[in-house]
């Protein structure tokens, strides 16, 4: 704000407090600067990029995909965009060309993951397992760590009928991220359905004991 009270006109001083305001929840006084921003210079391709984050979470699909087009346009180098672009478009049910940008954010940056699990996400609904796990199966090649990608892939080896393999990738998220509900209650559904009863129940309990919130 200091900075903004010497010199009102500077872009990139309105654009960080933009993307402050943003974060604490202010979405008007995000897009009030975003939009001054993008009226002195309409080339701001990281403004539109911001822009269309603001719109999205305001329920704006379309001002936002249309944001995170001029910032493609300006930057095509820029995942970000394409990834933000493919979650508006998923959201209004234009699952194909998700699908596209998820690919295109992919091609631009290959070493990010998580286009990938994102990706993964979309081909599971539309009943694509093979691409799916092909997709999960790099996302923890490149980062074996990965929570999400690990318990997306736990779900989707699930449904796929390859049941060692979703135990599996249950373990090994309990071990790195203990206090998560999500795996045990995951692998206690996976159990009752294997008539383990007992098991099922333990895990289903311990479940319950990490997020007692969400038990209703």
């Amino acid at each position: 704000d200091a900075a903004l009270a010497r010199t009102p006109d500077d872009l990139e001083a309105r654009n960080d407090r933009a993307v402050l305001r943003w974060q604490a929840g202010d979405r008007k006084g995000a897009q009030a600067d975003l939009d001054r921003v993008l009226e002195l210079c309409p080339g701001y391709g990281l403004a539109h990029l911001n822009r269309g984050n603001v719109r999205r979470e305001s329920g704006d699909l379309e001002g936002a995909i249309a944001d995170y087009g001029r910032s493609i346009a300006l930057d095509p180098d820029e995942p970000k965009a394409y990834e933000r672009r493919g979650t508006a478009l998923a959201e209004l049910g234009r699952a194909r060309e998700a699908l596209a940008d998820r690919g295109r954010a992919i091609a631009v940056a290959p070493w990010s993951v998580e286009p990938r699990v994102a990706r993964a996400r979309l081909r599971f609904l539309a009943g694509d397992r093979e691409g799916a796990l092909a997709d999960l199966d790099q996302a923890l090649g490149l980062d074996p760590a990965h929570a999400e990608a690990r318990l997306d892939r736990a779900k989707v080896r699930r449904a796929a009928g390859d049941l060692a393999g979703c135990e599996a990738d249950l373990e090994t998220a309990m071990a790195s991220r203990p206090a998560d509900p999500r795996p045990w209650a995951l692998r206690g559904a996976l159990r009752r359905g294997q008539g383990r009863l007992d098991e099922a129940a333990s895990d289903l309990d311990r479940a319950i004991e990490l997020a007692p919130d969400r038990a209703n």
